[in-house]
């Protein structure tokens, strides 16, 4: 008995160590995402700082902060570079950039073919799909209050995001729902970053990946794929191609530019961290909340009125928090018959 307490004594440390980062970096993420829109609405000028060149910039910060983070812990490069291997790599870190690269550039053909209100429905359909690639993946179960849990917040996230718009912007009056350039496209984007959040989690988890190396290749391939992408579906980033063509890059970035894409850099750092030692489903938890900080922090900054549809959605955040963490399934399935000696 004795022995057994004696082995059990670190596996609860080491577990309760894990929780404790899980909660620390959402709580981070939470804060990042909140604060994001904001940043981005006072420091960047929409007009002449394209998309394109933002997440070439965010992906270099990426790179930039998981390099200094390993360089504390020189031993860590030794040991991640002997156990480096390019096949595995591809697998787990390129497969998932180019998959989030072709999802943003189906987003955005939804985004041009939806409503605001049906946009954000489907859009938080990711949660859901999440939750199913895990469990594809890795095994990894929910309880049925877990489900109800996450079904619940699915209902939170679609009334934070379904806030009424001025009747008098002409920014979406006439867009008509189309099927297959709208909501399969969404649909589409939903599905994939379910699926590349489960290959994350496999990667981080399963597979023992360093977070911080793996946030460095996701970077690097996320850069190689969307340059390509750039170029070989042009009608897609045609004004941020010929604007990096004829002005550079980073043309028309200024110091302010830095700071919402540093933030935003700080952000996959944070997700990486969460996914890791909470998990994608986790990760979806933390975004939510997001929204809800951004919400009050228009009303006290943008003295904005808060909507009915939030006062409702807070206790539905609250409730799915507090049922997926004290609901936990007992008897996880056993791990994918494909993933067992990843």
């Amino acid at each position: 008995m004795a022995t057994e307490s004696k082995l059990a004594a670190p596996k609860k440390h080491a577990s309760e160590n894990s929780e404790f980062r899980a909660t620390l970096f959402m709580v981070l993420l939470s804060l990042q995402f909140g604060l994001q829109p904001l940043l981005f609405k006072e420091c960047i000028d929409r007009k002449n700082v394209t998309l394109s060149s933002m997440v070439f910039g965010q992906e270099l910060m990426k790179l930039g902060i998981a390099v200094v983070m390993l360089i504390f812990d020189p031993t860590t490069i030794v040991e991640e570079l002997r156990r480096f291997r390019l096949r595995e790599s591809l697998k787990f870190a390129a497969l998932p950039a180019l998959i989030y690269a072709v999802q943003n550039l189906l987003t955005q053909v939804g985004y041009q073919n939806l409503d605001f209100l049906t946009f954000n429905l489907l859009n938080q359909t990711k949660i859901l799909f999440m939750a199913f690639f895990i469990y594809q993946l890795m095994g990894i179960r929910q309880s049925h209050m877990q489900v109800l849990a996450l079904a619940v917040l699915f209902v939170a996230a679609v009334l934070l995001c379904s806030e009424p718009k001025n009747p008098n912007s002409n920014d979406e009056d006439d867009i008509h729902n189309d099927f297959w350039l709208g909501v399969i496209p969404v649909l589409g984007a939903s599905l994939m970053s379910g699926l590349a959040g489960g290959l994350s989690q496999v990667a981080l988890q399963r597979s023992k990946r360093n977070s911080y190396l793996y946030t460095m290749e996701i970077a690097t391939y996320s850069i190689i794929s969307l340059s390509a992408l750039i170029f070989i579906y042009p009608e897609g980033f045609d004004k941020d191609r010929e604007a990096m063509l004829t002005r550079g890059v980073f043309g028309g970035w200024t110091r302010m530019t830095s700071l919402p894409v540093f933030t935003n850099a700080m952000g996959g750092i944070f997700v990486g961290q969460v996914t890791k030692y909470g998990g994608g489903v986790k990760k979806g938890f933390a975004t939510i909340f997001g929204i809800l900080i951004t919400t009050f922090l228009q009303s006290f900054i943008y003295n904005k009125s808060i909507s009915v549809m939030t006062w409702v959605a807070i206790p539905l955040v609250i409730t799915s928090i507090c049922l997926h963490s004290m609901f936990p399934a007992r008897h996880p399935h056993p791990p994918h018959p494909h993933l067992k000696k990843s």
